[in-house]
């Protein structure tokens, strides 16, 4: 134990902190120390002033605090944090500065001891008295789950890392399932899944081979579930989740959730919405710089109602895995609307990052959702079927021509730039794609989805489509059937289609187009009749090349 001189004025200071927990002490001119929480357990009740700890464990490590013995209580607990019961029964308690840190409640932050119970007791103090919880710098450990029922103010130092080691028992669980709705703010750091190990790098990712598991991502590195409201939630960065940010209306109304994040790394879902019957989520306000996911945003709308929200990324967007679209929603029932979604560059296909086994012409759709289109929810190239959702609108940016980096097989000229269905009066608009392909796109005979992998029937994402079609010799008066699929129509939107002669065959050879204008039908089909108005000749067999126009 040591004794600090201290000034009339530091004392005065320090009786007026202590005044403010209602608490009175008796005059001192020296303040006591002791180097850790330890220590100050021997330190006796009627020392007469209080005792300052210069770290929890040892001296230095951040862990620090001001205490002072309060001689009316004789029944609180030790709680490591804000109460500590001297071995004379004394209760010494925290004098705080308006917050309370981690390492005051006992976290190590060395990368390796289980911080978990440190940031569970400390976490409920703070949320039950209304301070602030503190994540100072360090590299934190955190072997379960930490769920925080109420409201609660949390801040952090960005340099911080929390690495959870647990796949069953991981991320930050905010649950107001039966509270009333509270404002709460909450910052964090870095939070890494178990999918992270310990030198805070994915297992089996570059620089040269990419063998990485997909499977490894899991927990939720931050959930809102029940009635929380009016949340304001900044996360740093995140890595290796199964969703970085979850969205769970357990029936109730979720509504005015501001959220930002830097990046969301090699995650499953970047935003996951979902919930319970009768849930609503309304008023997400959602911004980021840089999303990898296999979904950047996921909204399982099956039971709830999603509306009047916002979800935005500044920077890019990346899937490079198979089985993934940029927007998807996952549910048939329109319950998703009035949502805006904006994504600056979107890379949507393979990568020279791409774990080990992903095909190297993997193009995956930029919006995509659980309808189906002519009974199926693929098209030969990815398990997913077509957006349902009604009057929301896509902004979306499709990189052209760059090479390499996530997301390298990258939409060119003459590419698809996948959009599934667009569903019914929704707005889609793709920045960077109105080129025309240089090689036609060659119509098929055969209805299908099917047609459309590999080019086949399948138009980009231009407003005129250069297109062939290989005509077989038509006798008098019969007419030959093409379909081809694009991506920005609609059964329940139609748009009127435009087929036109480019002169260098079709009218040379008395086959014409069976109207200038078609409606789109079946999810994206175009039907294309080419009749012989002739009543005695016989065409000959030939390709015929033609624009189709939206």
């Amino acid at each position: 134990m040591g004794v600090i001189s201290a000034t009339k004025n530091q004392v005065e200071d320090l009786k007026e902190d202590i005044a403010k927990d209602s608490q009175t002490v008796q005059p001192v001119d020296v303040v006591l120390w002791v180097k850790s929480i330890d220590l100050l357990r021997s330190v006796g009740k009627n020392v007469g002033g209080p005792v300052f700890v210069t770290g929890y464990y040892v001296s230095g490590d951040g862990g620090g605090s001001l205490f002072y013995c309060d001689p009316t209580d004789v029944v609180s607990s030790d709680n490591g944090g804000s109460v500590i019961v001297a071995n004379d029964g004394g209760r010494w308690k925290v004098i705080h500065q308006g917050f309370l840190t981690a390492r005051q409640w006992g976290a190590h932050a060395d990368n390796h001891s289980d911080d978990a119970p440190y940031f569970q007791a400390g976490m409920a103090w703070c949320g039950a008295k209304g301070l602030p919880f503190k994540i100072t710098a360090g590299q934190y450990v955190l072997g379960s789950r930490i769920t925080v029922v109420g409201p609660i103010q949390i801040a952090s130092d960005e340099s911080a890392l929390i690495r959870f080691t647990d796949p069953n028992s991981c991320g930050f669980l905010f649950d107001n399932s039966a509270g009333v709705e509270q404002l709460a703010s909450l910052q964090f750091p870095s939070l890494l899944s178990p999918a992270v190990n310990s030198s805070f790098s994915i297992p089996g990712y570059g620089p040269t081979t990419y063998t990485y598991d997909l499977n490894s991502r899991t927990g939720q590195a931050i959930e809102l579930r029940g009635n929380c409201n009016r949340l304001a939630v900044r996360l740093f960065y995140a890595a290796g989740w199964e969703s970085g940010i979850k969205i769970n209306a357990t029936n109730t109304v979720m509504a005015n959730l501001d959220i930002s994040a830097n990046t969301l790394d090699f995650c499953k879902f970047g935003v996951w919405l979902t919930g319970t019957a009768g849930g609503v989520i309304s008023g997400v306000s959602f911004i980021a710089n840089t999303l990898w996911a296999q979904f950047p945003f996921y909204l399982d709308s099956t039971n709830i109602l999603v509306n009047q929200s916002k979800f935005e990324v500044t920077g890019g967007a990346y899937v490079n895995e198979e089985f993934g679209a940029g927007v998807y929603g996952a549910a048939t029932n329109n319950q998703v609307d009035t949502c805006k979604f904006i994504i600056r560059w979107l890379y949507a296909g393979h990568a020279v990052d791409s774990t080990v086994g992903v095909p190297a012409t993997l193009q995956v759709p930029y919006l995509a959702g659980a309808g189906t289109s002519n009974g199926q929810l693929t098209d030969g190239n990815a398990t997913v079927g077509y957006w349902t959702g009604t009057f929301c609108e896509f902004d979306i940016g499709a990189v052209l021509g760059v090479p390499g980096g996530r997301g390298g097989q990258l939409p060119v000229a003459g590419d698809v730039i996948r959009v599934r269905d667009a569903g019914g009066y929704n707005t889609v608009r793709i920045a960077h794609a109105d080129n025309v392909a240089a090689v036609p796109i060659p119509v098929s005979a055969v209805v299908g989805e099917s047609n459309y992998n590999g080019g086949v029937g399948a138009a980009p994402f231009s407003k005129a489509v250069l297109c062939s079609a290989a005509i077989g010799a038509l006798p008098p008066g019969t007419s030959a059937v093409f379909y081809m699929y694009h991506q920005c129509l609609s059964s329940a939107n139609d748009k009127p289609i435009g087929v036109t002669d480019i002169g260098n065959g079709l009218n040379a050879q008395g086959i014409l187009a069976a109207a200038r204008w078609q409606g789109s039908a079946n999810n994206r089909q175009i039907a294309i009749t080419f009749t012989n108005p002739s009543t005695v000749k016989t065409t000959a067999a030939a390709t015929y090349f033609f624009w189709v126009e939206l």
